[in-house]
Order: C-alpha cells, then structure tokens, then sequence
C-alpha cells in the first residue's frame, strides 16, 4: 500500500491570489467612458494617514490600485501574497 502524494504548501503560495486574479478580471472588462471635463462626474479616492492616495472613475478602479501598491511592496520586501478567501 502507498502512502498519497504530500500536497506541496508552496503551490498555495505560488498560486495568484485572490485580488490579483479580482484584479485581472476587472481591468479586462470595457473601460468605462470618461466624462467631458464640463460634465459633472464621481471621483473615488482612496486616503491613507500617510499620505498615500488612490484615484479612480470607479470604485473597483481605486480599490485596484490600492491592491496593487500593497502586492507590489509585499513582493518587494519578499512577503508572502495576502489571501482574502477566508482562510
């Protein structure tokens, strides 16, 4: 009799998280249409205390950008990605 496989923890780890793959989908849909600068329109900002702040003409837009800036720093201090599914 054989013993299974041993699952590998770093596939987990390798494997595009959540928000990058929520990421991915979102900037592959239509761009939605700009607004001529006489016609009133929404603006989403994101802010932080330290100053950082993120832009977008939607909601998912800003939102995207602050995911994105906290994946890249995580990348670049050699951080494990962050997994919102409830793990």
């Amino acid at each position: 009799m054989s013993l299974p496989p041993e699952e590998d923890e770093d596939e987990e780890e390798d494997a595009p998280s959540i928000l990058l793959q929520l990421f991915e989908a979102q900037s592959k849909k239509p761009a939605v249409q700009k607004k001529e600068d006489n016609e009133a329109h929404l603006v989403f900002e994101v802010t932080s205390d330290d100053g950082f702040s993120a832009k977008g003409s939607t909601m998912e837009e800003a939102w995207a950008k602050v995911i994105g800036k906290v994946e890249e720093r995580r990348s670049d201090t050699q951080m494990t990605y962050l997994s919102f599914a409830g793990k």
